[in-house]
């Protein structure tokens, strides 16, 4: 089962419970949903990221030219 459904089925459940008269035991399972949806939704991001960059070398994504800049220039300028 996918862990965004079993994060919404918590958070379904935490709100049941708090409405239920269960207020803090609701509150903590609604959480729990919560955070469980955000890593489903990060882990989603993730793979599509490394999807994405599957087959380029670093020397694709860097630049061959360095721009420097005078020893003896302050910060401020």
């Amino acid at each position: 089962m996918r862990v965004d459904i079993i994060g919404f089925l918590f958070i379904f459940l935490g709100v049941w419970r708090i409405f239920s008269g269960k207020f803090g035991g609701g509150l903590w399972i609604a959480f729990i949903g919560w955070f469980l949806n955000n890593v489903a939704t990060a882990q989603v991001q993730q793979v599509v990221v490394q999807a994405q960059l599957a087959g380029y070398t670093v020397r694709q994504a860097m630049s061959s030219r360095g721009v420097s800049v005078p020893a003896d220039l302050t910060l401020q300028h």
